[in-house]
């Protein structure tokens, strides 16, 4: 996973609020003000520690949920409360393996997925739509009311190839849109994982690792749909046929 823009030592994000989180060779560490409480900034590393860790060492990060569906790696990029999380469970549902939600992490030359968490972070009322009993289920965050509904176990496959990054947008109908060389870059960069929270002197390694990704053979197409639980079917069949069609 070479690395072809030079990298300061450290990397900091800003979280807003007065909370950062910096990078180091060492790790990562919480910086803010006003000082938070242990549980707090323990939480805080644990989501963000390995997103973290993992840009730096040139990985891609996109902000998405990705499976395995019909041996392909497809991710369903966004941002918060795009619905990321509860369309790719309810796919899980029509036979799709979870590689990974919240974060899509691959290695931008290979287009090889390199970090895996099987598990959801769903709200009260998408883990209800899925048939589970919100209340029984953990909090991955209280202050955010996100619940952890974990992935059956999958198969522990060594290699799983990225091929296709949905950028999901609302629209009145479901739609898999074809997208232009520089409008895939621009996808892959606006759904960069804490793209929020970059300093401004990381444009040019995004632009990079986006443009890598795309020479290993990753596809980026807009999916629009609308934003109700009731078109997942209507989704599903969308991206059978793009499959399909792509012979992706």
């Amino acid at each position: 996973m070479a690395e072809t823009v030079p990298h300061s030592r450290e990397l900091r994000v800003s979280l807003g609020g007065g909370v950062d989180l910096v990078g180091t060779d060492f790790g990562v560490r919480v910086e803010s003000t006003p000082d938070l409480d242990k549980a707090v900034r323990d939480r805080l590393v644990t989501a963000a520690g390995e997103v973290i860790a993992a840009y730096r060492r040139g990985a891609a990060v996109l902000h998405g949920s990705c499976v395995r569906w019909f041996g392909h790696g497809l991710s369903f990029v966004g941002p918060q409360a795009e619905g990321k999380s509860t369309l790719t469970a309810w796919l899980a549902t029509q036979g799709a393996e979870l590689v990974s939600d919240g974060a899509t992490i691959v290695d931008p030359d290979t287009g090889q997925l390199v970090w895996r968490r099987p598990a959801w972070r769903l709200s009260d009322d998408s883990a209800e739509f899925l048939g589970h009993h919100a209340q029984s289920l953990p909090f991955d965050d209280p202050s955010r009311s996100k619940r952890m509904l974990a992935a059956p176990r999958g198969r522990e496959d060594p290699a799983i190839e990225l091929r296709v990054v949905f950028a999901l947008e609302e629209g009145p109908s479901v739609e898999v849109v074809s997208l232009s060389p520089m409008d895939q870059v621009v996808a892959l960069m606006r759904d960069w994982h804490l793209v929020g929270g970059l300093p401004a002197s990381e444009a040019p390694v995004l632009l990079e690792r986006a443009s890598r990704l795309l020479r290993a053979g990753v596809r980026v197409v807009r999916l629009v749909r609308p934003k109700e639980w009731t078109v997942f079917p209507a989704v599903a069949a969308a991206l059978r046929r793009y499959l399909e069609r792509q012979s992706v």
